[in-house]
């Protein structure tokens, strides 16, 4: 980053920028709203005003939830040149491979077009364009075909014979995020001094997180060795960690071996406990706002809680277009207990 006799003008467009997100009040009163028209007519009276100006279709929401994520990334990235930069590249690409990801999920497990398209804000490499033409597709491997990634196109296509071993998408799954955080972590290896420090620990947390899910779901279908799958650049959940988890007899005890990490879990289902580590990740990612700001670790963690909170609005807009009560949808919620 720039020093900080240069970077007093950024610094204060980052923390402008941190400002303008949806409030826990914002998401109470669209959840309590009378219907999907009103939470949108709210919505539209928050900075999201200019991108969901005339919107009536989820269709045409998610494209300025797009536009706003995209305005966002040109804002900050233009604050770092070089490999601060390079970086915040990378942090895009892997909030788009979460697009990917969701999609190819869905397509394994043979989820219509339209209920695999409601999970996800189609943006960047994986706009609604390209998803369409991915739900098309013939078959998985015939969508993998698709991705114009060619590292990741080869390793999904390892990945895939795996997934239909196990009946399950998991592997997939895996090798995208994979892909993602070796990319993130080689270049987070080329940064230096607080850059690296505060990127490093915001990155370590999603791992430890991510590679604490992947043992759970392996654990559920029966598989005992989770050293191929973890990710790499975790720090605190280590293979010998993962390896006493695996040996758990129940879920629920798997999750008191880790409670330093990831707090009280009452298990009750995969998707709570994803439901709680997301919830962390973003109160992590929101904690770098209460610290000494010249570094990178401060774009950074906004680009993840805005794309944390593109999937909130998603989430929340069906649940009003399915008749949900309120408390359900803001339980469903990453940035709602105000992360």
């Amino acid at each position: 980053m720039r020093r900080p006799s240069q970077y007093a003008y950024a610094l204060a467009r980052v923390y402008a920028k941190r400002s303008y997100m949806l409030k826990p009040a914002d998401y109470e009163a669209m959840a309590k709203a009378v219907s999907y028209h009103q939470a949108l007519r709210y919505l539209s009276t928050t900075s999201y005003a200019k991108y969901v100006a005339g919107a009536e279709e989820l269709t045409d929401v998610e494209r300025g939830l797009a536009l706003s994520y995209n305005e966002l990334f040109n804002e900050v990235s233009r604050f770092v040149s070089g490999r601060p930069r390079a970086f915040l590249e990378l942090v895009r690409y892997r909030h788009e491979l979460e697009v990917l990801k969701s999609l190819l999920r869905a397509k394994f497990a043979d989820v219509p077009r339209d209920e695999a398209l409601r999970n996800v804000v189609p943006f960047g490499r994986f706009n609604q364009e390209f998803c369409e033409k991915l739900l098309r597709a013939r078959d998985v491997a015939t969508a993998i075909s698709l991705i114009q990634d060619e590292a990741l196109r080869g390793s999904l296509s390892a990945a895939l014979k795996e997934a239909e071993e196990l009946r399950n998408p998991c592997p997939i799954e895996v090798a995208i995020d994979k892909h993602a955080y070796q990319l993130l972590g080689r270049a987070s290896d080329e940064l230096r001094g607080l850059d690296r420090d505060w990127v490093r620990r915001l990155l370590c947390g999603e791992v430890d997180a991510k590679n604490l899910m992947i043992c759970l779901r392996l654990k559920l279908i029966g598989v005992k060795d989770p050293k191929a799958y973890l990710l790499p650049y975790g720090h605190r959940f280590t293979v010998e960690r993962a390896a006493r988890v695996m040996a758990a007899p129940t879920i629920g005890e798997a999750l008191a071996l880790v409670r330093d990490l990831v707090g009280e879990v009452k298990y009750t289902s995969l998707s709570d406990v994803e439901g709680h580590l997301l919830r962390r990740l973003a109160s992590m990612n929101s904690s770098v706002f209460l610290h000494y700001g010249f570094h990178l670790g401060l774009p950074f963690a906004l680009l993840n809680l805005k794309f944390f909170e593109l999937r909130d609005i998603k989430a929340l807009l069906i649940g009003k277009s399915e008749g949900l009560p309120g408390e359900e949808i803001l339980s469903r919620l990453i940035l709602h207990r105000g992360a």
